[in-house]
């Protein structure tokens, strides 16, 4: 079937139900959303009057949990639904999948495209927005998070006009139809209640950073702030009593740039460190940037720390605060904590499920503490001793975990869910390459990732596609970046497992790629005229030919044919079948 091939409309349904839209919304990963009242309302009023807005700005200033806080307080107007999607080249699966999640009784006629396919879930969709067991027409919102290339996505992007509304997270500044709501750091009375919701209101108005009660010379303060966690906390003014200078919180958000993140950071630090005075942590702050700064200069840091976007001297400035302030959080964790983030940040930019981190966990660490156990006990009892020590380890990553999550340096996403920021997974990969155990770390998450892409069939089930695509963005990860950590074997293995799982969905566009790099890998590595050739060099002909590309399959035909009369010869079984296809090939060629 043609690329271009026409819209299909969806076959009527009986009894048609909306997805529950709850279960794709992130959780926050902040204590407390303040400081962005007028931005919801702005979003809100481009989404009505445009069917695509990008809210874009710097790292760390949260786009993300803009776009979480504006679909929560607004599930009541897009009564149709809400699908939050991940800005990744298999965008298009990912709308299949929460489909054939979603809609009961929901399945996608066989051979159509991967654009129509995306086409036909959105007319599924609408139809059923439009049915009468529907009590009026609901908006859909559909939420694009960490957008990079625009192009990737535009072609599975709903029509507009059609009940849909798209709202993307993005650095970029894009264009036309995508109306941009740039977003800016924190006023600074909102800085200032988001660290007051770590620390206390009370620390926030001390000029000195000591909390009241530890200065016995110290007055209380005569202004009162409102209990009400909502309303806007307004720190003291000059000539109130508090003198001319900013309090130190004051030049602690102003550190920071007033960006989110790195209030969050520090607020979670002052948390755990509950006796801090707030200018002993604004030195360290202070004295952590400079170090920062130096590293930089020197061109030590990770290339992208420093985002290309933050030019000005006062977004430097805060991105370097930013880093330091990790650094401080980072001396604080427990060394196990300390590589488990590390281990995190080896996983791709992407939800991450917690059974992934079990697997290669317990693939570094049971197997020797198994040969400890297993010398000092009884067979009577191994079995049981073993379980509890698997339990005690499982148990006591999830106190790392804890850890990463009090401090702000892991996200809790969704049921058994995590997520890093790509900030903060940056600076983990930083610290990672310091670390002795690095390769091996690299390695096991490799092994880890590789079984699953050996699970994947050239024909996988509907349930085995569920269960492995929460995995593809690691395997993906496992097979790109860090190729060097793997055998030939594999890394093949690996590219043909992520080949088939989008191809048996009809993603052949997909697909071609990781074919295409199987075909290169096994004649570098097994020679241009060996047999095994031939079957990656057919699958890749048949990609390409699904896709109308027949004269791309053409010699690729001819040399799996080639090889197999040269080395198998010209009755095996390979080779007729090889032959047949070409000939299959020649006939369409014709035409």
């Amino acid at each position: 079937m043609s690329q271009n091939s026409q819209n299909i409309s969806p076959s009527a349904v009986s009894s048609p139900a909306l997805p529950y839209f709850y279960d794709t919304i992130p959780q926050s990963g902040i204590s407390q959303f303040v400081g962005r009242d007028k931005e919801l309302e702005t979003l809100h009023q481009l989404l009505q009057e445009h069917d695509q807005v990008a809210v874009t700005g710097i790292s760390g200033i949260g786009k993300t949990e803009l776009a979480i806080h504006y679909a929560k307080a607004n599930l009541n107007h897009y009564t149709g639904g809400i699908c939050w999607l991940f800005a990744r080249s298999d965008l298009g699966v990912q709308i299949v999948e929460f489909s054939l999640l979603h809609f009961p009784n929901f399945t996608i006629p066989d051979k159509l495209t991967p654009t129509t396919q995306v086409q036909y879930c959105w007319q599924y969709w609408q139809s059923l927005l439009v049915s009468p067991s529907q009590q009026g027409n609901g908006e859909v919102l559909i939420i694009i998070d960490n957008l990079t290339d625009y192009s990737q996505i535009q072609s599975y992007l709903p029509l507009s006009s059609s009940g849909f509304k798209v709202l993307i997270t993005t650095r970029l500044q894009l264009k036309q139809p995508v109306q941009m709501l740039s977003l800016d750091v924190l006023s600074p009375p909102a800085a200032w209640e988001l660290l007051a919701s770590h620390i206390g209101k009370y620390r926030v108005k001390d000029t000195r950073g000591k909390p009241f009660g530890i200065d016995s010379k110290r007055k209380p303060s005569k202004h009162k702030v409102k209990a009400n966690r909502t309303s806007a906390f307004v720190p003291p003014l000059k000539g109130e009593g508090q003198g001319e200078r900013l309090t130190v919180a004051q030049q602690l958000c102003e550190l920071l740039g007033y960006l989110p993140l790195g209030i969050e950071l520090v607020g979670r630090y002052l948390e755990q460190e509950r006796n801090l005075s707030l200018e002993k942590m604004r030195s360290r702050l202070e004295r952590a940037s400079k170090n920062q700064l130096h590293l930089q200069q020197q061109h030590l840091n990770h290339e992208s720390i420093i985002q290309p976007e933050a030019n000005t001297d006062n977004n430097l400035t805060a991105q370097l605060s930013i880093t330091a302030a990790f650094e401080l959080s980072w001396k604080r964790l427990a060394q196990e904590a300390q590589e488990l983030g590390c281990l995190l940040s080896i996983f791709a930019s992407a939800p991450i499920s917690w059974t992934q981190v079990e697997s290669v966990y317990g693939q570094l660490y049971l197997p020797g503490a198994l040969l400890g156990q297993l010398l000092n006990i009884s067979p009577d009892n191994s079995q049981a001793n073993i379980e509890n020590l698997i339990t005690t380890l499982l148990a006591n990553l999830k106190v790392f975990r804890s850890q990463l999550i009090q401090l702000n340096l892991l996200q809790h996403r969704g049921e058994e869910t995590y997520q890093l920021h790509p900030l903060i997974r940056e600076l983990f990969q930083e610290k990672l390459e310091s670390l002795e155990q690095s390769r091996n770390l690299k390695e096991t998450f490799c092994q880890v990732m590789i079984a699953v892409a050996k699970q994947i069939p050239d024909s996988p089930s509907r349930d085995l596609i569920g269960a492995v695509t929460s995995a593809v963005p690691h395997i993906t990860e496992a097979a790109t970046t860090l190729q060097e950590f793997l055998s030939h074997e594999d890394l093949i293995q690996s590219l043909e497992g992520l080949a088939w799982f989008y191809q048996s969905q009809g993603f052949y566009d997909l697909a071609t790629p990781w074919w295409e790099q199987c075909v290169w890998l096994t004649q570098n590595y097994l020679g241009s005229d060996h047999p095994d050739l031939v079957t990656n060099l057919h699958n890749l002909a048949w990609s390409y030919y699904a896709q109308e590309r027949y004269t791309e399959a053409e010699p690729l035909s001819v040399q799996a044919l080639d090889i197999c009369e040269q080395k198998l010869g010209a009755e095996h079984p390979l080779t007729v079948a090889t032959r047949k296809n070409l000939e299959t090939l020649y006939l369409v060629l014709k035409k």
